[in-house]
């Protein structure tokens, strides 16, 4: 019996969910083990091999270095290389500006942009 889920529903598909429980299990499986191999001395852990306790520390620090500079340094320059500059029209005008109308006698007058000199002028000549 298979369930209607609207096109717009909030909830994961039964095969989503599946991946998403499996994923939650493997990555909480694999944060055990390496909390078991970081904590627990050599002489108690089996005949494997395992890398040395160094890693222990490196691997988070790594992994957290890396999310700092992607976050604080990658991030911030992609967003700067595809902003527009301040200079071009695509910033001001687009295919949904409305331009002024022609003056009428009308109470309300109808909406529209106001232009961006008008707004520079308001604000900072007068």
């Amino acid at each position: 019996m298979e369930l209607d889920v609207p096109a717009s529903s909030p909830s994961p598909s039964p095969s989503r969910a599946n991946y998403g429980f499996t994923l939650y299990l493997a990555s909480t499986t694999a944060f055990y083990v390496f909390l078991t191999w970081s904590l627990i001395p050599s002489s108690f852990l089996p005949y494997f091999y395992f890398p040395q306790f160094y890693w222990a520390v490196a691997i988070p620090i790594f992994c957290l270095v890396t999310l700092a500079l992607v976050g604080l340094v990658l991030y911030p320059a992609l967003n700067l290389c595809l902003t527009p500059a301040p200079e071009e029209r695509c910033v001001l005008v687009d295919s949904f500006t409305l331009n002024e109308p022609p003056l009428e006698n009308r109470e309300v007058p109808p909406m529209y942009d106001i232009p961006m000199t008008t707004v520079s002028r308001l604000l900072y000549l007068d």
